[in-house]
């Protein structure tokens, strides 16, 4: 994760300007997991351990499939994360992730949830912050009380209310809590941007890190904000983390040519508050990798001890890290990976019989491996 601390010129995260990543890699590549590292890293290595008392703010946006989503919530997550922060009295905020791990007991290998979950105080420090960022929207002149960018916002972020000033309003009625379609002959780009300045502007001992995931299945007004986002030169203070699956992106023609754009535009910029996109790519992991993986899941002190059973995982899952974890799962379901209550340790059926073919030990995606743990469900 040290890649997304500092950009090519030696900046670190705490740098002021504007800073854009694009993470990328199959899905089950590990891209959460990075994510996920990265911020316990930031916390742990640029912020106090108290975590009452830092001023580290992220927020995490996840777009869905188009026949799930609505058209501006990946944005509503953001915000509804910020604001969560900001004003909650104790509030979980949720990282994503999983990992499996072997277990030194007869227990069988399991999945071990791993989300990191960060309590937001409300703290003296978060509300001088908050009272200054409700004194900058005071006066603006894009998103102030009265402004046709405050009423826009309300109608699109009913979470933001309670820095926009509702009250100055009679009519509130005219504000809908599931926002207006999305129509790109109003302004709103350019209202969220504003407020995203003016927030940024008063995060002083950080930026604001925001990770926006799996934009492959990103909607035209998602793409349109941030495309906006990444090019806007007022925005300082900032860490934005754009994160998708590499071999699905080109289903998105409208994402891509957004992302190309953004790349080409911010390589060239002048200004030095925007610097050069840094791109990580993540790729499935070597047939070594995974024999060592294994070996440590399984508590065995030398890899060459797992090397027949790695071999199998492998052609199986060819080094997607999530699919070997799914595999592992599968082969204890069936009593192929099993825990020797007589030698105290992990062994596994005879490898001849780990067929790679038998779709009754090895499924061949997701959905079916669902499907076998619900049939094998106690009725």
């Amino acid at each position: 994760s040290d890649n997304l601390f500092n950009d090519t010129g030696g900046n670190s995260i705490c740098s002021t300007g504007s800073r854009v990543v694009f993470l990328s890699g199959h899905s089950g590549v590990g891209k959460s997991a990075l994510v996920r590292e990265f911020l316990e890293s930031v916390r742990r290595n640029h912020f106090d351990e108290d975590l009452s008392q830092d001023n580290f703010f992220y927020a995490i946006g996840n777009c869905k499939k188009r026949e799930l989503a609505n058209d501006s919530s990946l944005f509503c997550q953001v915000f509804e994360s910020i604001v969560q922060q900001l004003l909650a009295t104790e509030v979980e905020i949720t990282a994503i992730g999983h990992e499996v791990c072997g277990q030194s007991n007869p227990d069988e290998l399991k999945r071990v949830d791993t989300t990191s979950k960060v309590q937001a105080r409300r703290t003296p420090n978060n509300e001088e912050l908050v009272s200054k960022i409700r004194s900058k929207i005071r006066t603006s002149g894009l998103i102030g009380p009265g402004t046709d960018g405050n009423v826009l916002l309300l109608q699109y972020f009913p979470i933001l209310r309670s820095f926009l000033h509702v009250q100055f309003f009679k009519d509130e009625s005219a504000i809908s809590s599931d926002g207006p379609a999305p129509d790109f002959n109003t302004n709103i780009g350019e209202f969220i941007c504003e407020f995203l300045t003016l927030l940024c502007h008063c995060i002083e001992k950080g930026p604001l890190v925001l990770i926006l995931d799996d934009l492959q299945w990103a909607d035209s007004f998602s793409i349109e904000i941030l495309s906006r986002l990444l090019l806007d030169q007022c925005i300082q203070n900032i860490l934005v983390i754009c994160s998708y699956r590499s071999n699905q992106i080109r289903c998105n023609d409208q994402l891509s040519t957004a992302l190309s754009n953004i790349q080409q535009v911010r390589g060239k910029a002048s200004s030095s508050s925007l610097t050069r996109v840094e791109k990580i790519d993540l790729f499935f992991l070597s047939p070594h990798v995974i024999t060592q993986f294994i070996a440590d899941s399984l508590n065995k002190e030398r890899p060459d001890d797992v090397v027949d059973l790695a071999e199998v995982v492998y052609r199986h899952t060819m080094g997607n890290i999530s699919h070997v974890m799914r595999t592992l799962e599968e082969l204890v379901s069936k009593n192929a990976l099993y825990y020797d209550v007589i030698s105290f340790d992990w062994s596994w059926t005879d490898i001849s019989e780990l067929n790679i073919e038998d779709k009754t030990i090895f499924s061949e995606n997701i959905l079916e491996s669902i499907k076998q743990k619900i049939a094998g469900m106690p009725r």
